[in-house]
C-alpha cells in the first residue's frame, strides 16, 4: 500500500513533464515577444527616416546661399 505522504513515483514523473511543459510555453512567449519587439524597432525606425526625409523633401533643394556685401574702403596711408 503506497504511503500518503510521499507522492508515488507516477505522480512524481507528471509533476516533471508539468514543469517541463510550463518551461516549454515560456520559452515559446519569450520568443515570441523577442521576435514583436524586434519587428517594432524595425518598423519604428523606418517610420522615423520616412518622416526625416519627407521634412526633407519639402524643404528646397538647394540650400540657401550665403551672401556677403563686402565695402571697400580706400585707406590713406600717411608717411611721416
Amino acid at each position: 500500500m503506497p504511503s500518503l505522504d510521499r507522492p508515488s513515483r507516477q505522480r512524481h514523473g507528471t509533476y516533471r513533464l508539468e514543469i517541463v511543459r510550463i518551461l516549454l510555453v515560456q520559452g515559446l512567449i519569450l520568443v515570441a515577444v523577442s521576435i514583436a519587439a524586434l519587428y517594432y524597432i524595425s518598423w519604428s525606425s523606418d517610420a522615423a527616416l520616412a518622416e526625416f526625409l519627407g521634412a526633407m523633401s519639402n524643404q528646397s533643394p538647394q540650400p540657401p546661399k550665403l551672401t556677403q556685401s563686402v565695402k571697400s574702403r580706400k585707406m590713406s596711408v600717411s608717411k611721416t
